[in-house]
């Protein structure tokens, strides 16, 4: 169960329905358009560094082995924000990437002279944390429903000895702090 909970909140794949949620007060073909279009040149690059690493025989759960995946998020993070700019994209997916912006490099930061930190757990909490604080959650059901993935996630997390206690809540502080901030 917890390796599929990973699966299925894996921070490539959270991200689709959140931007929805984020999007949702747009039409929906701007919604759809800046789904791909953030799809297209954030997501699907990293994910393609992520399959090739593990085909060389480096895996993400190595954390000697993060760096130039936090890199290309980042170069692609601001590619990305540039779009957004040019193309007068929605304010809102303006303000979730400059949070990302800003969170990759204290992740990488925290990983490289600490310890490995659950990438799933950031992006599960931030995802949460931004959704409350755009009104979102504006619903009981909808506000447990997140609370409980968060839980589910990091459980999942540490039953899957993908990481420790500490790399779950340190997840959990960095992805929802800077969301919060």
């Amino acid at each position: 169960i917890a390796y599929w909970l990973g699966i299925i909140f894996h921070p490539y794949l959270i991200c689709i329905p959140t931007l929805f949620a984020v999007l949702s007060d747009l039409a929906l073909d701007q919604i759809v358009l800046w789904t791909i279009i953030i799809l297209g040149v954030f997501v699907l690059p990293n994910a393609a560094l992520v399959f090739y690493m593990r085909g060389r025989g480096k895996h993400t759960y190595q954390r000697s082995s993060r760096t130039p995946i936090y890199v290309l998020g980042l170069i692609t993070l601001l590619l990305c924000m540039t779009l957004l700019v040019v193309f007068d994209g929605p304010r809102v997916l303006l303000i979730c990437i400059v949070a990302l912006i800003i969170w990759i490099p204290i992740q990488l930061a925290i990983n490289n002279l600490f310890t490995k930190i659950s990438t799933h757990m950031a992006v599960v909490s931030g995802c949460a944390m931004a959704l409350f604080i755009m009104g979102k959650l504006n619903h009981p059901l909808l506000l447990l429903s997140m609370i409980v993935v968060t839980i589910l996630t990091g459980w999942a997390r540490i039953q899957t000895k993908n990481h420790t206690k500490l790399q779950v809540i340190l997840g959990c502080l960095v992805g929802g702090g800077v969301v919060a901030v």
